[in-house]
């Protein structure tokens, strides 16, 4: 047996079921979560790799290149690679969702009234073009960025409390890009006594907290509840809100629940 198969086997044996779809399959594989499109030159974080069938390992294939896409646009300037690696995604995307990817690009009144929104205004000979928003409304992005945080959580919740979120569990979920305003953004001062806890998140020694990050809190008297708020970049952030049995908490109206896979 070789040094790769020796140390599936072993992590198989510390790890035996998938912790994506409630512990009812069992694991085959490990799965580097978040995975590796997000980070540049594929530099992800030590320690982020969960146990996790083969249905459940492949069943957001398509949405992490979308997800990446998101989470590695930001306003800050791009070495060559990075803008390399960036455009190899927007061509992934671009040819397996054409429809999507022309999405993207907001129309010019759509684009003024944003800026309007914001008491900003263009610049003395610029165009609608050359303000870097893109548009999020297209439903296989929410459908992506809800199954790309399904494992997001489901895996974060298993570091942190050492269990599988059962079919019985469920999460709070809520996203949001660079491009919403402040008012729509989670009150601080509601999500800081709940996030308390701050990963030192690193690959070679190198700290990758400008690209991934977060925040989260477990609950001392069970252990089977917690929050997180996740950050990729200044580009999209999500947060969840983690239960272990969630026919035992009022669900808030207009408020989109996550489940662990079913296969």
């Amino acid at each position: 047996m070789g040094t790769k198969a020796r140390r599936l086997k072993e992590f198989l044996s510390r790890h035996p079921k998938c912790c994506y779809c409630g512990g009812d399959m069992d694991a085959s594989t490990q799965d580097h979560f978040p995975p590796r499109s997000v980070f540049p030159k594929r530099l992800w974080p030590e320690g982020y790799v969960f146990p996790a069938c083969d249905a459940c390992n492949s069943t957001t294939s398509e949405d992490e290149n979308i997800v990446a896409l998101f989470a590695r646009i930001y306003p800050e300037a791009m070495s060559d690679e990075e803008q390399a690696e960036v455009f190899k995604i927007m061509q992934a995307v671009a040819e397996l969702h054409p429809d999507l990817f022309k999405s993207l690009f907001p129309k010019p009144n759509r684009v003024r009234r944003w800026l309007r929104e914001r008491n900003l205004t263009l610049d003395e000979g610029m165009t609608t073009k050359d303000v870097p928003i893109m548009s999020i409304d297209h439903p296989r992005i929410t459908a992506a960025i809800e199954r790309f945080a399904t494992k997001l959580f489901c895996s974060l919740y298993y570091m942190h409390t050492k269990r599988i979120l059962s079919p019985s569990g469920g999460i709070f979920f809520r996203w949001y890009s660079n491009a919403q305003s402040p008012d729509q953004l989670p009150p601080e001062d509601i999500l800081a006594p709940l996030l308390r806890l701050f990963p030192e998140l690193k690959r070679q020694n190198t700290s990758l907290s400008a690209e991934f990050s977060y925040r989260y809190g477990i609950a001392v008297d069970t252990g089977t509840s917690g929050a997180f708020h996740v950050a990729f970049r200044q580009s999209l952030a999500m947060l969840g809100l983690v239960f272990g049995d969630i026919s035992k908490v009022k669900i808030p109206e207009n408020t989109t629940v996550l489940r662990p896979f079913k296969h």
